[in-house]
């Protein structure tokens, strides 16, 4: 009986401290001292966003992800769009790139997708070599294509570019020292 016991008060403990880690997880946020100025990343593996809930939790800014490669656009990016400017969030869009495409036709994509917006955030580009293609171009190709894509979405934002580098693409491609 006493062996039972125990592993019912063993088992009641896990479960609470499970409970307790992923309230944590749930609620947690950066400190706002350290960081007064906060946001989201968002796209459709969030599912529906409740965006005045984002706004009340002291998020001031939201990255929505508009297009993946040349032929891929989140279904929910005009959803989002909209939801995060309904809710007060400065927005901004941002592009997860694919070394297997031409840069023009991403761009393309990119265009087609996201509005001209002057109130918006400057765009930005995820540049990860996970969920990309196997194939790695040369640097030289690679900066080059870059150049491209992100001449052309400037020209279409009326803004400079952010560039959301892994530290593992960096360091394989250098982009950094080519700035």
């Amino acid at each position: 009986m006493r062996g039972r016991f125990r592993v019912g008060v063993l088992v009641f403990a896990f479960v609470v401290l499970a409970g307790v880690l992923f309230w944590g997880a749930a609620h947690w946020k950066p400190d706002a001292a350290a960081y007064p100025v906060q946001g989201v990343d968002v796209s459709e593996e969030n599912g529906v966003v409740a965006w005045p809930t984002v706004e009340a939790a002291g998020a001031d800014f939201a990255y929505i992800k508009a297009t993946e490669g040349a032929d891929s656009a989140d279904p929910n990016f005009a959803e989002n769009w909209e939801k995060a400017d309904e809710a007060g969030l400065r927005r901004g869009a941002y592009h997860v790139y694919s070394l297997c495409r031409p840069a023009l036709d991403q761009a393309t994509n990119f265009i087609s997708i996201v509005p001209r917006d002057k109130e918006a955030l400057p765009a930005a580009l995820a540049l990860d070599f996970i969920g990309n293609c196997k194939d790695r171009p040369a640097r030289d190709v690679v900066l080059r294509e870059l150049k491209t894509f992100i001449e052309m979405i400037e020209a279409h934002t009326g803004k400079p570019t952010i560039l959301q580098l892994t530290r593992e693409f960096d360091d394989y491609y250098m982009i950094s020292d080519a700035i």
